[in-house]
């Protein structure tokens, strides 16, 4: 994987608050899935990643979360 450029910087940013934030929901699963997974994944035929693309399961809505702007 080569060194990401500014735009995947900043979406691992968010990812990372993102996750952050989904602790106090105690989440059962958390994944990751879509062009930010295939790039983490160092998959060579991908093109780079436009967008976070999560699947959250938990008891808990989310509400913080689902409020804010990463």
């Amino acid at each position: 994987m080569s060194k990401p450029d500014h735009s995947v910087e900043i979406m691992l940013s968010a990812l990372d608050r993102i996750a952050a934030d989904l602790g106090d929901c105690h989440p059962k699963a958390v994944l990751l899935f879509g062009s930010m997974a295939r790039y983490l994944d160092g998959d060579p035929g991908a093109p780079p990643p436009n967008d976070l693309d999560l699947l959250v399961a938990t008891n808990n809505t989310p509400f913080l979360v689902m409020q804010r702007d990463y």
